[in-house]
Order: C-alpha cells, then structure tokens, then sequence
C-alpha cells in the first residue's frame, strides 16, 4: 500500500507573510520517495514533487518539469494540480502569464472545495491582483476556507481583522482566530497567542498563559524535529534505512503530540517497518493525527478503516480517546 509523502503544500500562500504554511524538513532526503510515488501513480506525489521544482526546493529549479507533473496530477483527477497550474499562469512562471485564466481555474478548483484555490482567491481580491480589489471577496474567501479547516485561511482572517481590511478592526477577534488555528495544532499561532497573552493584545495581559503557550511552541517544535529525524531513518536516502533507530524517535514524538510523527508511527504499525504489524496502534495513531489536521492523515485512516477489522477499529478510537500527551525529558 502506498502513502503519500509528507511534505508542505507550496502555493501562493507562500508569497504572503500571513499566509505561509510553516514546515521544517530537508529538502533532498526524501525526494526519492516522491520519485517513486509519482511512478506508481500517486498524484499527490506528482503535485508536491511539481511543487518542489517550482519553488527549488531540493532540486533544481524547473518550470517546466513542474507544469508536466501538475498537468498529470489534473488529468488524473487531482484538482490540486490544476490549482498549481493556475498558479503559474497567475506568476508567469514558465508560461505567460494570465491573471484570467489563473482567476477562472482557482474559481474552479474552490468549488471543488480546494483550499489553497480559495486563499489564492482571497489574495487576488486582496491585493487587486487581476481583479478589482475587494476586501469583503477576499475575506468571503478566506472564510470558505477556513471553514474547510485551512489553517491559512483562519490565519488570513485574522490578518483581515488585525488591519481592519474590509471590516472594522478587532483585537479579540484576532486572538479568537489565532486560538481557534492553536487548537487544530497550527505551531506558527503558538507564538501569536503567547505575544498576545504577553501585551495585552485582544485580550487580559497574563504573563502566565504568555509563557504556557511559549513552552507549548518549544515543545512542539522539539517533537517535530524528532519527528523530521526519524523519517530521515525510516527512509534512508542519505543514511542506511535504521528502523531500530527510526521506531524510539517516532514513538518519542506522536507521544509528545506532534501530529507528522503520529502519521508516520500509524504507517509504522500497519506495514510493520521494524515492529509487529499491529492495526489497532496505527488506526489510534491515524486517528490522532488527523484530529490534528495533518495534511496526509485523512487518507491513511480511510485507508485503515478499509483494512482494519472492525475490533481493531473499535481498540484503536479507545486508544485514542484515552490518549494524553506525554511532554518530553
């Protein structure tokens, strides 16, 4: 069984401060899993790995590699890949651009219910970029996708909140949309509510929350790099592959809450790399990251919930309700 390689979405968002969706990873270690992911077929590997030619990230730079794959992704029926293209007919980026067309098919792959389509919408309006600058449109946008459980659409909200872009500015409502992205396991909002709680910004100055949520951050980011570590192991593409070595960081990671280490703990107990095959674990671990939102999660417990009997399913929500996150030495 395949598994979607876990790596950011890069997009439009990328091009604003208030919309970057913060990953950390070595660009080149796991390449060669997209590769071969794209080879058997996987559009969201032919969309992140187009992705990574049109930004330079792990490998070189190229346009047109980048078009060839998002254009199969499309026609394979990925709208992601078509959002990606309208991407490059927004920017020019080797092909001319074309702000209609780029509006037209991020206006098609919205309502197919893709989110970055509708933060890109949102930045067009935004920015009165190919279309005449309306805010109230930008921030219909930015809505939709916040409502679909787009971090960065929550996130362009409270930047729309924060500037008094269209609406009346409000402080609270930027805590309250900050909190709200915290909540779904959004690192980047960690450090927002903790300058908030700090100075006193949309809500009571307390210096208590301030450095609760400035340990949650500290916390959070050393678990993901144990995360991050042991992917590097589990595959192998600049070290020999060590699940021994790979298994003890990912437990140490999905303990402490990180929602990437408990996606790829789950794919550790269902293809038993290095542990006993053991569904009930990996359909807890798949649980809990995609209560987090973690990007690829949704995939693998549909996935799960096709494989796994239905005692296994059962012993797995257990085990995730009974989940509690266990901090770090």
């Amino acid at each position: 069984m395949s598994r979607k390689p876990i790596f950011p979405t890069i997009l439009c968002l990328l091009l604003f401060a208030t919309a970057v969706r913060a990953a950390d990873r070595d660009d080149k270690r796991l390449i060669p899993e997209l590769e071969k992911a794209v080879a058997s077929g996987e559009t969201f590997a032919m969309v992140t790995l187009g992705e990574d030619f049109l930004s330079g990230y792990g490998v070189k730079q190229d346009f047109a590699k980048a078009k060839a794959l998002f254009q199969t992704a499309t026609e394979a029926g990925d709208p992601a890949g078509e959002q990606d293209i309208g991407f490059l007919y927004e920017y020019g980026m080797g092909v001319p651009a074309d702000l209609d067309k780029a509006h037209a098919i991020y206006v098609k792959t919205a309502e197919e219910g893709n989110t970055d389509a509708m933060n890109c919408l949102g930045h067009m309006y935004r920015n009165g970029h190919g279309v005449t600058k309306d805010y109230a449109e930008a921030l219909r946008w930015y809505q939709q996708a916040a409502d679909h459980g787009s971090f960065s659409g929550i996130k362009n909200m409270a930047f729309m909140y924060k500037a008094g872009r269209g609406v009346t500015a409000d402080p609270a409502r930027v805590f309250a949309l900050y909190k709200q992205a915290a909540e779904k396991g959004d690192k980047p909002s960690f450090a927002e509510i903790a300058l908030m709680y700090e100075t006193g910004t949309g809500v009571t100055v307390d210096l208590v929350q301030a450095k609760l949520w400035t340990d949650k951050l500290i916390t959070a980011e050393k678990a993901h790099g144990l995360s991050l570590l042991g992917a590097a192991w589990m595959y192998g593409a600049t070290v020999p592959a060590s699940y021994i070595k790979a298994v003890p960081l990912l437990i140490q990671a999905a303990n402490a809450g990180d929602a990437e280490g408990q996606y790829r703990l789950a794919i550790v107990y269902d293809e038993a790399m290095g542990v006993r095959q053991d569904r009930a674990e990996a359909y807890k671990w798949a649980t809990l990251s995609a209560a987090q939102h973690f990007y690829a999660a949704d995939d693998l417990l549909d996935d799960l919930k096709k494989s796994a009997s239905m005692g296994e399913k059962s012993k797995g929500q257990g085990l995730a309700r009974s989940f509690k996150i266990a901090p770090l030495p």
